[in-house]
């Protein structure tokens, strides 16, 4: 469990930090990294994900806060053994946790990631790609390792009663 905590810490920490370098680094103009593709712009995004719920600041801060507690009790109250639950999991407390940071203390998310000029798709951070990644990782969890597991166990419980 120190590893996961250890990991969400890094990840937090690397968010935070990618997010105060982008603000000074884009304090004057955009900052490209392939000129057409992709950018590191500065954005603050007082809404959701694709800006929902704009300006309902202690409506996010506290649904937020209630799912990381949840999600927190997943992983370090319960006894989750499976490695792509876990991984999942400690992606999206991390990316929700230093969003939360955000919220708190500024207000509003810092969004910097930007392919605004490739495809029409809202700026976002290192902590929504943890969250989506985690929770790409629990779809695949729900439809593909459990009932891999299921079907093995059943299996072996027709094993023992022939």
């Amino acid at each position: 469990m120190a590893g996961l905590k250890f990991v969400v810490f890094i990840l937090v920490l690397m968010d935070q930090l990618f997010k105060l370098w982008a603000y000074n680094v884009t304090a004057m103009t955009d900052f490209n990294i392939i000129p057409g593709v992709f950018r590191i712009s500065y954005v603050e995004n007082y809404g959701a994900a694709f800006n929902l719920f704009t300006g309902s600041r202690w409506l996010l801060i506290g649904v937020t806060g209630v799912l990381l507690l949840i999600i927190g009790y997943l992983i370090f109250g319960k006894k989750i053994t499976d490695e792509t639950l876990l991984s999942g999991l400690s992606m999206i407390l991390a990316g929700g946790l230093s969003n939360l940071i955000d919220r708190i203390l500024r207000g509003y998310v810092v969004d910097c990631l930007d392919f605004t000029q490739l495809i029409n798709f809202p700026v976002f951070n290192f902590a929504d790609v943890c969250v989506v990644m985690g929770a790409a990782m629990l779809i695949y969890y729900v439809l593909i390792e459990e009932p891999k597991k299921k079907k093995k166990a059943a299996a072996a419980v027709e094993e023992q009663g022939n």
